[in-house]
């Protein structure tokens, strides 16, 4: 679940990332971010975070999650023109002047009648140059009618990996979106979805990597983590000790869910100062609830071969090399291709250094109380 803007703690370098992105974009020269991560590391709540820190500078935000209906170029079109439609008069700055300007702009718009004409309908599209005409179109005209009431305008995009299943679609939004910023309109995208997103697009179109700027979104740092401890609990006045932060970090290996995790157990006990001792106490209810939210879904994507590796792994307790793995799952020749699809199952980690570990050290005890062999 994503944090509350209100609480959220830590992030900072991302969040200066997209301030100094978005200022630019404001500018005229537009820089759009790719924000990249495994499942569950805070991709969704760094945009709620975007979406809060946008809107304090005057900008409309425009925030959605693509699901399975956005299958083709038309779809995806206008479910972003729908989307702004429907956001645009409500996710918007924050004067009376720029809120009535933008009320009656989209209180008089209607989809395509304003730069194809009345009878209009999207179906009569037939080629991709018209759906880039079409929405770029779309896209200049709204600006024009709001952009003396507003600084920019943001997309935010949440499971942006569904575009990789729509021919050309990477490339249609790099098209479109630098056509409209040659006319100085303040539009600045902003993408979320799996590690593998970015790799993607820029080995099928490779002008991608220099229109968007990756951000990858890795496990907190402890300082990252006790900020985000720290602040939620400061609201009621409570306090957590350095070693119960030490603790939550250890064991959530850093994973924002599961740091959030602990610190929703933590304050549920109610006592007004958090203590490992306390922490400690509350890890069998910890792994109960990851079980059902996490980890579960993960270990029934795996095949027998892939839960011995995990097994192993789960044994030795530290990052591994193949090698290592591979002798102590018994799989030696097997275990490179294996941990490779451990890892775009986000259940294993790939180290800088080349090695492996499991994606939480929680996951490694539930694997273990399941898994046997």
């Amino acid at each position: 679940m994503p944090v509350d803007p209100e609480y959220f703690g830590g992030r900072a370098q991302e969040q200066d990332t997209f301030e100094t992105s978005l200022r630019y974009s404001i500018a005229g020269n537009p820089h759009h971010l790719a924000i990249i991560g495994e499942r569950g590391i805070g991709k969704s709540s760094l945009l709620r975070k975007f979406e809060q820190l946008a809107l304090q500078r005057d900008c409309m935000v425009v925030r959605r999650e693509l699901d399975p209906t956005v299958d083709s170029i038309a779809s995806l079109v206008m479910f972003i023109l729908e989307a702004l439609e429907s956001q645009g008069a409500s996710h918007m700055p924050r004067t009376l002047a720029a809120k009535r300007k933008i009320g009656a702009f989209f209180l008089k718009y209607k989809l395509g009648v304003s730069v194809m004409g009345h009878g209009f309908s999207i179906e009569k599209l037939s080629t991709s140059a018209a759906f880039q005409d079409y929405f770029y179109k779309e896209l200049l005209h709204v600006w024009n009618g709001v952009r003396d009431a507003t600084s920019g305008i943001v997309f935010l995009l949440d499971e942006a990996e569904k575009l990789q299943s729509i021919v050309g679609a990477w490339s249609f939004l790099r098209s479109v979106f630098t056509r409209v910023s040659e006319h100085n309109a303040g539009y600045m995208l902003v993408v979320s979805g799996k590690l593998g997103l970015f790799k993607g697009i820029k080995e099928i179109f490779s002008p991608m990597e220099r229109f968007f700027i990756p951000i990858e979104v890795k496990p907190m740092t402890l300082d990252e983590a006790a900020d985000a401890l720290k602040k939620p609990l400061a609201k009621f006045s409570r306090q957590i000790s350095d070693g119960a932060i030490q603790m939550i970090h250890h064991w959530s290996g850093g994973h924002p869910y599961v740091v959030q995790t602990f610190g929703f157990h933590a304050f549920e006990e109610g006592a007004s100062e958090i203590d490992a001792k306390l922490i400690e106490g509350l890890l069998p209810r910890v792994i109960s609830r990851l079980s059902t939210q996490m980890f579960k879904d993960r270990l029934e994507e795996t095949s027998q071969q892939e839960r011995k590796v995990l097994l192993a792994m789960s044994k030795l307790g530290r990052q591994a090399s193949p090698k290592e793995i591979g002798e102590a799952a018994h799989l030696p020749q097997a275990v490179r291709v294996i941990l490779r699809r451990l890892v775009d199952k986000d259940c294993v980690i790939k180290t800088g250094r080349g090695d492996y570990e499991l994606f939480n050290p929680l996951f490694g005890e539930y694997v273990r109380s399941v898994v046997t062999g």
